[in-house]
């Protein structure tokens, strides 16, 4: 492989660092037409734009693809044991999701098929990302190098060294730090940079638990409507009791990030095939800004000096009205107290709070009669100042269940 001097580190001229921007909506009615693109900022690019892209049938195909990993692994199932923190006037169904999992298998498969690299390079922030992918690295066959904070839990650091993952730990906490370090590994060593959040590969990935959703949806609507013609049979003859009328499902997409990719995809993923389905996306007041900093530097044409990045559009539109039915903003205070409540029932799960709290939300009340589905992420790798944030200004949980207040 050639390679070129650059100061005191050897430069590799093939390196992958690919990212998804932000998506923007533009509204045409009575469609939206969106932007969505990939930059290419290593050397090696173009290689994925002919295969790669975005849509249903694209995010199913990818469920294929590792669904042996994911359902044989992790077995997922719907309708798990959570004591609801909430007086709640809603049926709410909960998904089981395996983000981490999802994206990490996926874009390791993606780098397996390809054939072109050997190893990954990528960031953890408390070292949970890290583990999904140094073990399926070791499956792969592929060597994972993670940097890693300095706060990072010791078990994290024994379990990626027994899947046989390189772990660069370094002195600081700062997401962008850790960033640069990766991306700079890259580049020295010729590896694929994964970034946790907005690599193509992981989203597409992650995204497959809008299908597991909407598998979900149709089994329990199945369910409603034998349960119905059931009624109907047994109270044939009674005209004053009507049967029930099928519930209305409504999906709750939480997250701690402006622009979310994983919140559209999801959202993508759903939409596509029932664009019936209403789908809330859930913010807290402030959002992660450790994470915004990383962006600020990934969305740059001009973070890695002398290269200038390729671009390519891998989602271009879709044939419904809008993708989020309503985006709810909520106190960080309320999202705090339910992430304290799950934390006693051994959930640590700050988007599932951010659910608990938006349901709690007034104008959640008045949404009667729909079925709230609820994807159970698992630890998103939010930044230690923002799980601080949300921690430190919540009201502490009392003995009593909350009832419905205005969040």
């Amino acid at each position: 492989m050639a390679t070129a001097e650059g100061g005191n580190e050897q430069i590799l001229t093939k390196f992958s660092y690919d990212i998804a921007r932000a998506l923007f909506l533009f509204v045409s009615s009575p469609r939206i037409v969106t932007r969505w693109r990939i930059l290419e900022k290593g050397t090696d690019q173009s290689i994925f734009s002919q295969t790669r892209n975005l849509s249903g049938a694209k995010i199913r195909e990818a469920l294929r693809d590792i669904r042996e990993h994911i359902y044989r692994e992790y077995v997922l199932n719907y309708g798990i044991e959570i004591h609801s923190p909430i007086d709640y006037h809603h049926r709410i169904l909960f998904v089981k999701g395996y983000i981490q999992e999802r994206g990490a298998v996926y874009a390791l498969h993606q780098i397996k098929e390809k054939g072109v690299y050997d190893g990954v390079v990528a960031v953890s922030i408390d070292g949970s990302f890290a583990a999904a992918l140094s073990y399926y690295g070791q499956k792969y066959q592929l060597t994972v190098t993670v940097v890693v904070p300095l706060s990072i839990h010791r078990s994290h650091v024994e379990l990626c060294t027994i899947y046989g993952a390189n772990l660069i730990n370094l002195t600081t906490n700062n997401p962008a730090d850790l960033h640069n370090e990766a991306v700079n590994i890259a580049r020295t060593r010729g590896l694929a940079y994964i970034d946790r959040y907005d690599h193509p590969d992981i989203i597409i990935g992650q995204a497959t638990l809008g299908i597991d959703i909407l598998d979900n949806i149709l089994e329990q609507r199945s369910i409603d409507l034998e349960e119905n013609e059931k009624k109907a049979k047994k109270n044939k003859n009674l005209k004053d009791l009507p049967t029930k009328p099928p519930a209305e499902f409504a999906v709750l997409l939480p997250t701690a990030s402006n622009n979310s990719a994983l919140s559209v995809a999801l959202a993508i993923a759903i939409k596509e095939r029932d664009p019936t389905i209403q789908i809330y996306e859930i913010r807290p007041t402030s959002c992660d800004l450790g994470n915004s900093g990383v962006r600020r530097l990934t969305k740059s044409t001009r973070e890695v000096a002398g290269i200038t990045p390729s671009k390519y559009t891998w989602f271009t539109h879709f044939n419904f009205k809008r993708l989020f039915d309503s985006i709810f903003i909520i106190n960080n205070a309320v999202i705090g107290r339910y992430y304290q409540i799950l934390q006693r029932q051994g959930f640590n799960d700050i988007d599932a709070a951010i659910c608990f709290a938006a349901i709690e939300c007034r104008r959640f009340q008045l949404l009667q009669g729909k079925t709230f589905i609820i994807p159970m992420f698992g630890d998103m790798e939010w930044s230690p100042d923002f799980v601080r944030e949300i921690t430190s200004d919540s009201v502490p949980p009392g003995p009593d269940v909350p009832g419905p207040a205005n969040a």
